[in-house]
């Protein structure tokens, strides 16, 4: 930027400074936020591989619950049989 001493004296050339200096602003602001967009998505995209992950870990885990439950409710039934000797059902444990 030209400093004062360096300025021109009419309003024309005042005014064409003035535009060059809106317009390499805009431009500065528009890649400001193509930047800004950018790290946005790459933020997303590195976070939500992350998430997935969770996601997936997540999914495993809630499975192994339900087998162990699953598990553990069949264990209860074989015990519960093997308690009732009337029900006239013979129990054998599994090999």
């Amino acid at each position: 930027m030209p400093s004062d001493a360096d300025l021109p004296d009419d309003v024309v050339t005042l005014q064409a400074l003035l535009s060059e200096a809106l317009a390499s602003i805009a431009d500065r602001d528009r890649e400001i936020e193509r930047l800004k967009v950018q790290i946005d998505k790459l933020k997303r995209m590195h976070f939500g591989r992350k998430s997935e992950q969770l996601d997936r870990q997540l999914d495993q885990l809630e499975t192994q619950l339900e087998d162990l439950a699953t598990g553990q409710g069949a264990a209860d039934v074989r015990r519960a049989r093997a308690r009732s000797p009337s029900s006239g059902i013979s129990v054998q444990a599994p090999k």
